[in-house]
Parts: structure tokens; C-alpha cells; sequence
């Protein structure tokens, strides 16, 4: 399932008995509509335990200096740096098919694979500035909290941002390997990834309400939502504690 993609309306009517939601006969999007808030706070909860584990995975790395030494001086570091990359490449395709059970271990799991990837990262924040990474945290919360309730809320469609914004990331992409080669460079990406990866939030969190409303809640929508808002958070907090962290790298 593309996010990028419009989907086709379903027709306006069903067979009588046929329902779409709960509960509900008829017009199958009345149903819909009515239940579409406590869908997307479903949504909303999956994300919210994705960052959490991430949170305690990190968190327990970054306490025990032997475990980061270990993984920041051997092989394994570029396993827990670009893993996480190849995983969520192959499981986003797959999600539509899995069984929830599976869908849900799935997105946990590459949760947990985030936390790990991060840990160095927090563990020299604790060390060296932990006003400053909780600051990012909050900041990041009301960023997201008020991109994703303009997205839910507003009437405009977005699609025409979405594709925009798919052709900036690629721009983004491509500076961000300047950056490994060009000192400074990455200051740029993060000031240009924090508002765009902003404006993406709106943009999913519109896209998830609209495929329900049309489709319901299968192929795992839930945890496919929540997959990319997720994706959508933690790219913002990284972008948001590089350009308060200041030359810390």
C-alpha cells in the first residue's frame, strides 16, 4: 500500500446487510466516519509504543558503557546503522499481507532496531547535555502533535504536498551524502529535514484517515500508519537535536 498514491473512491452504496465498520449498515463510509477517530487514535497508541520501545532500548544501551563500546567499536555498528534501513525497506511491502500478530512483531521490532541505532547517540546526550535531549523530545511531541492534528483536521487536500514532498526527500538523500564528504553540510540537511519531515506528518496523517474512510482498516492499516508517522517522529527528533545540539556529532 502506497501512501503516495490516491485511491479510488468505493461506491456510495452497498448490499443491504454489508457493513464496513462495526456496528454499521448501508452506506459502508457512514460507518466509517463514525468509527474514524478511534481508528486513528489506534493508530496514534501503535506509534506512541513503537517510540517507547525505541525509548527503553536506548535507554538501557546508553547506561552500560561496555555494550556501546561494544557496538560502536566492531562490525556491529554498521549492522545497527543501516539494518534498520533494509528492514523497514522490505517490511513496508510485506505489512499489507502479514497477519496482525506478525505486523505487529514486525514494527515493534524494528522499533527495538531504532533504539539500538540510536543508543551512541543518547548516550553522549546524557552524558554531555540531557536538558537538551529532553528539550528536543518535548519540542518534537508539540511539533508532531500539531502537524498531525492539522493533517486530521483540515479540509485541504494534501496529495499534491505528498509528491512534492517525495521529491525532497531524494534532494535530502543526496545531501546527506555530501555531508559524509563536506564538513557542515549535514547542518543544512537537518534544517531543511525538520520542516519537511513536518509537513509529511500532515501529509500521512491525512492519508491514513483517507484510506480508512475508504477501505477500512485492512491490509493492517493501523500498523502501517502508525509505521510511517513513526518514521515521520523520530526522523524530526533526530533532525531537531542536531540543530540544537549545536556542533555535536
Amino acid at each position: 500500500m502506497q501512501f503516495g498514491q490516491s485511491q479510488e473512491p468505493t461506491p456510495n452504496t452497498a448490499p443491504e446487510g454489508q457493513s464496513f465498520a462495526p456496528g454499521m449498515h448501508g452506506d459502508p463510509r457512514a460507518g466509517l466516519k463514525a468509527d474514524v477517530g478511534q481508528f486513528m487514535s489506534g493508530v496514534m497508541g501503535w506509534m506512541a509504543a513503537g517510540l517507547g520501545v525505541t525509548a527503553l532500548v536506548s535507554m538501557f544501551l546508553s547506561t552500560n558503557e561496555a555494550l556501546i563500546g561494544a557496538l560502536v567499536s566492531t562490525p556491529l555498528w554498521y549492522v545497527a546503522l543501516f539494518g534498520p534501513l533494509v528492514y523497514v525497506w522490505i517490511m513496508q511491502s510485506r505489512l499489507p499481507r502479514m497477519t496482525p500478530k506478525r505486523a505487529t512483531f514486525s514494527f515493534l521490532l524494528y522499533s527495538a532496531m531504532i533504539g539500538v541505532m540510536m543508543a551512541p547517540l543518547v548516550a553522549m546526550y546524557i552524558a554531555n547535555a540531557p536538558n537538551t535531549l529532553v528539550a528536543c523530545f518535548l519540542g518534537t511531541s508539540g511539533m508532531f502533535a500539531g502537524m498531525a492534528a492539522f493533517g486530521y483536521l483540515t479540509k485541504r487536500d494534501l496529495s499534491a504536498f505528498g509528491r512534492f514532498f517525495t521529491m525532497m526527500i531524494f534532494g535530502l538523500l543526496a545531501m546527506y551524502v555530501v555531508s559524509f564528504f563536506v564538513p557542515g553540510v549535514y547542518w543544512y540537511v537537518a534544517l531543511i529535514g525538520l520542516p519537511l519531515f513536518a509537513g509529511l506528518t500532515a501529509y500521512d496523517t491525512q492519508k491514513i484517515k483517507q484510506i480508512y474512510l475508504e477501505r477500512g482498516g485492512q491490509g493492517n492499516l493501523a500498523i502501517l500508519g502508525a509505521l510511517r508517522l513513526y518514521i515521520d517522529f523520530i526522523n524530526m527528533f533526530l533532525f531537531m537535536l542536531r540543530l540544537m545540539g549545536g556542533n555535536r556529532d
